[in-house]
């Protein structure tokens, strides 16, 4: 999808989006999106965005429906940490099976292939350079391209960068640890937070372990759809919640 500048003379060198995850459906989201992540660019330039391979409206596109099912049929149930997991494992090995079996090569998903359909996207649409913009996963496929495809880049901004040579499942419990000691050092290095929050770390946790003994139901509502469905609240998504939320400054 191609957002026209507002200019009557833009620049010849359009901002093309790229999406994180991976996995995000970078066009089935510009209704939540437009505004922060397009609008303002739309002065000057054009403004690309588009499904990466395997996600959204490309073909094959590679989403599990058994996991999908799986979420919303748990929402509301007390399940343990250890049954989800379970249930997970079973119903992403029946996803990559029938994806096997409609004769998918799961190996051509990968962020130099990426890349690739970024060059080959861009002279399709017959830009002789343009300007990336990526977020998270999106970072790393921007750097594969800088990589790959230098010539046809004006300029790359990075926002939370996911360099090729992390490992983002090893560095997830350090990285979420050492975000969850920032937010309680910066409350407790505030006076008005310390106020509001005493002793916020131990609360924290606190809560945690009462959600996972107790978990709170409360109605979720799809943003996309606005379908609500009741969810139960347990301490492991309490952390998860939270830990998601500490992604955006706003936040």
């Amino acid at each position: 999808a191609i957002f026209p500048s507002e200019s009557q003379s833009p620049l010849p060198d359009p901002i093309v989006y790229l999406a994180g995850g991976p996995g995000g459906y970078a066009l089935e989201t510009v209704s939540l999106t437009y505004k922060d992540k397009i609008a303002p660019f739309l002065s000057e330039r054009h403004f690309v965005i588009f499904d990466q391979r395997g996600i959204g409206y490309s073909n094959p596109n590679l989403q599990c429906p058994e996991l999908i099912t799986l979420k919303y049929d748990t929402l509301d149930q007390h399940l343990s940490p250890e049954k989800l997991r379970e249930m997970a494992v079973w119903a992403a090995t029946a996803c990559r099976e029938r994806l096997l079996a409609d004769g998918v090569d799961l190996q051509a998903y990968t962020s130099a292939e990426n890349a690739a359909d970024l060059t080959a996207l861009r002279e399709e649409l017959g830009y002789d350079q343009w300007n990336l913009y990526g977020m998270s996963y999106g970072t790393r496929l921007a750097l594969t391209t800088m990589r790959d495809d230098p010539v046809g880049i004006r300029s790359v901004v990075l926002d939370s960068s996911y360099p090729p040579q992390a490992d983002v499942y090893a560095s997830l419990l350090p990285n979420a640890d050492r975000s969850f000691n920032r937010l309680f050092e910066s409350c407790e290095a505030d006076q008005y937070c310390r106020w509001a929050y005493p002793e916020i770390e131990s609360a924290f946790y606190d809560l945690v372990a009462r959600l996972d003994a107790n978990p709170v139901s409360f109605k979720t509502v799809n943003p996309l759809t606005g379908d609500s469905f009741d969810m139960l609240l347990h301490g492991e998504t309490f952390v998860s919640i939270v830990f998601q939320s500490l992604y955006v400054t706003e936040f």
